[in-house]
């Protein structure tokens, strides 16, 4: 799909939508709340403590997870509500508790939250935490054709590499008698984070969450490289970011962004001038005006479009874009209805806005 270009647009929702122009007609974008992928929403509780995880790193882990639950936000308000470290530390002290202790399990996390006043406890472990950086070879052929000082080598060049003459210095291509290497020593570094964290409920002691989590990030350095290996250090927060992030959409939900696509194919018969408000609807959302897209596809329904599956579906988006969920909702249901084959896109904005309205309906 080409994209023509890109334009931001607001309407009356609370909201930012990013119209992508295509040939294949245009969609926007939006936010919605995607449920927390490890645990059932709604079933962890808010009020959390996270305690120091045991193994090389642990503390830095904790204290990641502890930004992260922190910094968690839904709507612009804080998810959780985190435990003083300070108040958590003086409870293990006075419990005389490490999950250090081979015999600290879950019913020591569930004691421990009680005393700190907390519902739900985060604990685990780190089995890696760390970079190391090693040598390998690589053939003298593959290190010819990669770029020299950032910059690709030509055919002629590629061919006196070959030969040890590109280039003329010995960079660590020769042996100490000047005579071409057939393999090139490199470095590698890599960094990589590997946790195993669980998730208690104070109340009842049992494990709500319990998944090993990894990442890495790697860089490596050739004779003749432009840059030299990316540090240690640089790696490891790259690694421990992921890790992070995959541990917050884990345990709570999230805002992530989805593209909605508009309809502009009738799907069904159409008459002349309907199709023209259509199309004169569709011209507008290409030109930064979708509020004004909306009304003309409101007129083409009352003046003929009222059995069009596509107009329905666009005035669905309208609705939807603009808070109206139920309304958004009857209206992809009335667009199915005239169809005798399923519609992906129709399909799409029914699941999506029941979900909504049963986040609605939950008070999530």
């Amino acid at each position: 799909m080409n994209v023509a270009k890109q334009l931001i647009v607001r309407v009356g929702a609370p909201m930012a939508l990013l119209l992508v122009l295509s040939g294949c007609g245009p969609s926007v974008k939006s936010t919605v709340i995607a449920p927390p992928s490890g645990v059932s929403e709604g079933s962890a509780p808010r009020s959390v403590a996270v305690l120091p995880f045991s193994g090389q790193g642990g503390r830095r882990v904790s204290s990641a997870i502890e930004s992260a639950l922190t910094n968690a936000k839904l709507r612009g308000a804080a998810y959780f509500t985190v435990v003083d470290r300070t108040r958590l530390g003086s409870v293990l002290k006075e419990l005389r508790l490490s999950n250090e202790n081979p015999y600290f399990d879950a019913s020591s996390a569930a004691r421990v939250g009680r005393l700190a006043g907390a519902q739900a406890i985060h604990y685990g472990d780190v089995s890696a935490y760390g970079w190391n950086t090693t040598k390998y070879g690589l053939a003298r052929e593959d290190w010819c054709r990669r770029a020299y000082r950032g910059h690709s080598r030509k055919k002629e060049e590629r061919e006196a590499c070959m030969q040890g003459q590109h280039p003329r210095e010995n960079i660590g291509d020769k042996d100490r008698n000047g005579q071409p290497l057939s393999t090139i020593t490199c470095r590698q570094r890599r960094a990589e984070v590997r946790i195993a964290p669980k998730v208690v409920a104070v109340e009842t002691g049992r494990i709500l969450y319990s998944q090993t989590l990894s990442a890495s990030r790697s860089s490596q350095y050739c004779p003749g490289d432009k840059t030299g290996l990316t540090r240690g250090q640089t790696l490891l927060d790259q690694a421990m970011t992921e890790v992070m992030d995959d541990y917050r959409k884990a345990v709570a939900p999230y805002e992530k962004e989805i593209s909605i696509d508009l309809m502009e194919e009738p799907l069904a018969p159409l008459a002349a001038h309907p199709k023209a408000l259509l199309d004169r609807g569709l011209a507008f959302v290409r030109a930064d005006r979708l509020e004004r897209g909306c009304e003309l596809w409101r007129q083409a329904r009352r003046e003929g479009g009222e059995n069009s599956p596509v107009i329905l579906y666009n005035l669905g988006v309208c609705s939807e874009m603009s808070g109206r969920l139920q309304g958004a909702l009857d209206l992809y249901l009335d667009a199915e209805r005239m169809l005798l084959e399923p519609s992906r896109p129709i399909a799409e904005g029914i699941k999506r806005t029941r979900a909504a309205l049963d986040r609605q309906h939950r008070g999530l």
